[in-house]
Order: structure tokens, then sequence, then C-alpha cells
């Protein structure tokens, strides 16, 4: 038999004997060596082997098709982690129930899962003590401000540090879904293993 001409498909073969490139390069040797021998009186039909070169030009084309994609995969995520990286130095909302009073003054927030006639906030120490509860009036679905002026029930002024707050939720008497979002400022951005 002699060997079909295309270098770079042997190669690839001699590397992964499993690849499509090998599959294909032994299909064509067989193809060679049977049409080289066959019985001139009754050839063989070539229909099938068109079907079954299409056949292996198919799934050549969808790993192809594979790596582009996996490779598109890789400089997404390259260009997000870039992305995040501008979140650096910045402030943000995030899941949490801290409140860190600097001032006199101290911002949070609420994600409302439908909007709300009536929103109460409660302010406690790190001991789970209630300071302050007070209303914020009617919600929006989605992210929510919040001001708290510092100071408790009785309207005394409380010392800056880091302080919990709650928030209950109601439309029409039913209570709305409210996760508690505290400010926090970004110092670093990592990759985990799901990116």
């Amino acid at each position: 038999v002699t060997p079909l001409s295309g270098g770079s498909s042997s190669s690839a073969a001699a590397k992964d004997p499993n690849s499509v490139e090998a599959t294909k390069d032994t299909f064509l040797k067989l193809l060679v060596t049977q049409m080289q021998n066959q019985d001139p009186l009754n050839p063989m039909d070539n229909s099938q082997f068109t079907s079954q070169i299409a056949q292996l030009n198919t799934v050549q084309g969808i790993n192809k098709l594979n790596t582009t994609v996996a490779a598109l995969q890789t400089q997404l995520q390259a260009s997000q982690n870039l992305q995040s990286t501008s979140f650096i130095g910045r402030t943000v909302l995030v899941p949490g129930s801290n409140v860190d009073l600097k001032n006199g003054s101290a911002q949070m927030g609420v994600d409302l899962n439908t909007a709300s006639d009536s929103t109460m906030v409660q302010v406690k120490d790190l001991n789970g003590n209630v300071l302050r509860t007070f209303g914020i009036g009617a919600g929006v679905a989605g992210t929510n401000q919040i001001s708290w002026d510092g100071k408790n029930d009785a309207g005394q002024v409380m010392p800056d540090g880091q302080y919990k707050f709650s928030v209950a939720a109601s439309a029409g008497g039913q209570q709305v879904q409210a996760a508690t979002l505290s400010y926090g400022l970004v110092n670093s951005v990592s990759m985990s293993s799901t990116g």
C-alpha cells in the first residue's frame, strides 16, 4: 500500500490514534487498498464510500467548531476577568446584613422581589439588640437604597462602628421577599474554578 500525501494528517494520527484525522487516514488507506484489489467484473459501490467520507468530514468539522468555541470561551472569560478589575477601589452593594456607621451616617440597601407598600428597617447592635426601627415607605421591585441617621429610637446618636440590620416588607398584607444588601469597598478580584 502506498502512503497517501499530506504529512500533517499523518503526524496528527501518530500523536493520537483515536483522532478523527487518524480515522480518516486509516479509512482512506483501506479505500485505496480495496480499489487496487477490486474485482474488475464486480466493481465496488462508490456511493457508500462517498457517504462515509462525508460523515468523516462532518465529524472533523464538528471537532474544529468545538475547538473554535472553546477558544472563544477562553477569550470571553479573559475579557470578563479584565473588566471585573475595574471594580477595584469602588463601593458596591453585595448581599449582607452589616452596616458601617461613620460620622453619624450609614448607607445600606434592600433587594425586593416585588414592589412593597410598607418597608420596615431594624438596626441592631452586634449582640442582636434592636436599636432603631424605622420605615422607608413603599419600595420598588429591585434595589432600594436605605439611609440611617445613626440615631437609636430614643434619638441618641450611636457611636461610629459596625451594626447589623434587617428589613421586613409587605404589599397588600402579604410579605414581600427582601434581601438585605451591604455596601463594601472592592479591594481585589479573584477568580474561582467556576469563573
